[in-house]
C-alpha cells in the first residue's frame, strides 16, 4: 500500500482509540489544537490474523463555535447543556474491496450524527449513527459505548470503554460477504452476510500529563467479531488485540 494511504488506513481502522473531544465551554473566538504522533500494533484489517506496526502523525482542532476536526471525522456540537453533546458528524475512511486482491482503495465520506451523555466527569455514554458507508453507499452503522475514567495519581488517570457496533445487511455484505462474481477474484466460496452485531470491544487506557503542553497515553483494545462478520471466509481471526501509544502536544 502506498505510504500516502497509511494515514487514511489509520483513520478508518484505529480512530476509535483516539476519540475526538467535542468542545465544552471555550472563550469566544478561541481554538484548541492538538498535534501528536501515534505508534501502534494492530491487525492489518478487521478480522485479520496478521499484525502490522504503524508510526503516524495526527491532529485535532476544536473551535469555540462547536466545530471540531479529528482523525477520521469532522463534526459540530450544537448548543446543549454541559452534560450533553450532540450534532451532525461526517466520517471519512479508506474503503477497499477485500475480496479483490487487485482492487484499489478510495476515500469515502459518510454523513451521520452523534449523541454523548455524561453522568459526571468519570462516567458517560457515546453513540453515533452513520449512513452511506460500504458499496452502493447504503451501509448503516450504529456504534454504542460506555466509558469510565478515574484519577490514578497526580497527573495520571486510568480509563475503560466497552462498546459494540451494529450494521445493516448492505454494510455487512460489503465488508464481510462474497458475491458469486467476487469468488473469481478471491478464490473463496460465495457468502451472504446478514445484519446484526458486527463487533464488540473492550479498551483500557492510561494517560499521563507530562507538562501543561504534553500528554502521553497508552491504550489496549480487545476486539471480537460476531455473527456474519465472525463466520465470513474473509475473517481469519475473530478475537484481535491492538496496542497504541501516543504523544500529544497541546498547541
Amino acid at each position: 500500500m502506498p505510504k500516502k494511504k497509511y494515514l487514511l488506513l489509520f483513520c478508518s481502522s484505529f480512530c476509535p482509540m483516539l476519540h475526538a473531544q467535542t468542545p465544552d465551554m471555550m472563550p469566544e473566538g478561541s481554538t484548541d489544537i492538538d498535534l501528536g504522533v501515534a505508534a501502534l500494533i494492530a491487525p492489518s484489517y478487521e478480522g485479520s490474523d496478521k499484525q502490522k506496526f504503524y508510526l503516524l502523525p495526527f491532529a485535532s482542532v476544536v473551535w469555540s463555535n462547536g466545530v471540531f476536526l479529528a482523525p477520521g471525522e469532522i463534526g459540530l456540537r450544537l448548543p446543549s447543556p454541559q452534560h450533553l453533546q450532540y450534532g451532525p458528524l461526517l466520517s471519512y475512511e479508506l474503503q477497499s474491496n477485500r475480496t479483490d486482491r487487485n482492487a484499489s482503495s478510495s476515500l469515502v465520506f459518510t454523513p451521520g450524527a452523534y449523541f454523548n451523555y455524561r453522568l459526571d466527569h468519570q462516567l458517560g455514554f457515546r453513540s453515533r449513527l452513520d449512513y452511506g458507508a460500504a458499496s452502493l453507499h447504503q451501509g448503516i452503522r450504529l456504534h454504542l459505548a460506555s466509558w469510565f475514567s478515574m484519577p490514578l495519581a497526580p497527573h495520571q488517570s486510568l480509563s475503560a470503554e466497552l462498546g459494540l457496533t451494529l450494521a445493516n445487511q448492505r454494510y455487512m455484505q460489503s465488508y464481510f460477504g462474497i458475491s458469486p462474481e467476487q469468488t473469481m477474484n478471491s478464490g473463496l466460496p460465495a457468502y451472504a452476510a446478514r445484519a446484526g452485531i458486527k463487533n464488540t470491544y473492550l479498551q483500557v487506557g492510561w494517560n499521563m500529563e507530562l507538562s501543561p503542553k504534553y500528554d502521553f497515553s497508552t491504550r489496549l483494545s480487545i476486539n471480537r467479531l460476531w455473527g456474519s462478520a465472525a463466520s465470513s471466509p474473509l475473517t481469519t481471526k475473530t478475537n484481535t488485540v491492538s496496542l497504541m501509544s501516543s504523544l500529544t502536544y497541546h498547541y
